[in-house]
């Protein structure tokens, strides 16, 4: 009886202390998320609820921060007579999250302009920690996780999300102030930095370009491989669903530096020409219209200064106008 009554207690403690520890968990993460609820990543929350509330047809920018840098919305809405939502944000979130994110909000008539980073078609997700930042503030993103590797990722990451947690919220004791995400590059990077109208950064003025490192734009990885063949599989089948809706996506290869060394050229190629013969999409443009001078970039050597940007701008319209019928005299 006695044993039966410890084995009871024991169970007890071991529920409650459980339940605080739980409990103590969600209050952490809660205070951690509503303090940082002006970080870049919590940007997210304004690109789908403009994404929810935009009517269609219209056309969705979606990618890393090559989209989020490198489109000019506005224009191209005045030049096709739809409204653009961009969803470009970070490259780390992965390929397949930020696809079946969009997903609900697709419909009859849409566009989906679509331009993943390089390393998002040629490797598996190894951003995880970022998408676990994201899902901070954007917890029902959770059901856009389908792939087992994102989901291992994200859970992988969840430790040192904490560990972060805990750094934030002792640092807000001491200081009263954001120090994490929000603080690095706050005159670029944050979550007002977007156009709410459509979700394009607006932060990425000219820079004195000699005040700028070379962007050298550097790839690695052999074409074809694993992981790219995975990835356009996983396009295709995604296209199956956007044609299901009667909505269309087109391909754009993202902006990048045209300083690279000869071996990355031949890779660019390389993965140009797979994805040419393996998409079951159009691809729109060229390669060589991918590549940016040093006085068009910003601060990496995917991200566009506001003059690339309206000059990839004119050229993704005049590219995508030839495809669809757009509202302005060509």
């Amino acid at each position: 009886m006695a044993n039966s009554r410890k084995v009871a207690l024991t169970i007890l403690v071991t529920l409650l202390i459980a339940a605080a520890v739980i409990t103590s968990n969600v209050v952490l993460i809660h205070t951690y998320s509503q303090a940082n609820n002006e970080s870049y990543l919590a940007a997210i929350i304004d690109k789908n609820r403009l994404l929810e509330e935009t009517v269609s047809p219209k056309i969705i920018i979606i990618g890393g921060s090559n989209a989020a840098f490198g489109f000019d919305s506005a224009t191209i809405s005045q030049a096709t007579g739809m409204p653009v939502v961009n969803m470009g944000l970070q490259g780390s979130l992965g390929l397949r999250w930020p696809l079946n994110n969009i997903k609900p909000n697709i419909h009859k008539g849409d566009i989906i302009l679509l331009s993943p980073e390089y390393h998002n078609l040629l490797d598996h997700l190894q951003g995880g920690d970022i998408l676990a930042q994201l899902l901070v503030f954007y917890p029902h993103g959770v059901t856009s996780l389908t792939s087992p590797n994102d989901i291992f990722q994200v859970l992988q990451s969840l430790p040192n999300i904490h560990t972060r947690a805990v750094k934030n919220i002792i640092e807000l004791m001491l200081r009263d102030k954001c120090d994490f995400l929000c603080q690095n590059d706050e005159y670029v990077y944050f979550r007002r930095a977007f156009n709410p109208a459509n979700g394009d950064i607006m932060t990425n003025q000219v820079k004195d370009s000699n005040k700028e490192s070379d962007f050298l734009f550097s790839l690695v990885w052999s074409i074809p491989n694993h992981d790219l063949q995975n990835n356009v599989r996983f396009l295709n089948n995604f296209n199956d669903y956007i044609e299901s809706q009667e909505a269309s996506m087109y391909y754009i290869l993202p902006s990048i530096s045209d300083n690279f060394s000869s071996s990355t050229g031949e890779t660019l190629q390389s993965a140009a020409e797979y994805l040419q013969e393996h998409l079951t999409f159009p691809i729109l443009g060229s390669l060589s219209d991918s590549f940016f001078q040093h006085q068009y970039l910003f601060d990496t050597p995917y991200h566009l200064n506001s003059d690339g940007r309206a000059l990839r701008t004119q050229m993704v319209i005049d590219d995508l106008c030839t495809v669809i019928e757009c509202s302005y005299a060509q």
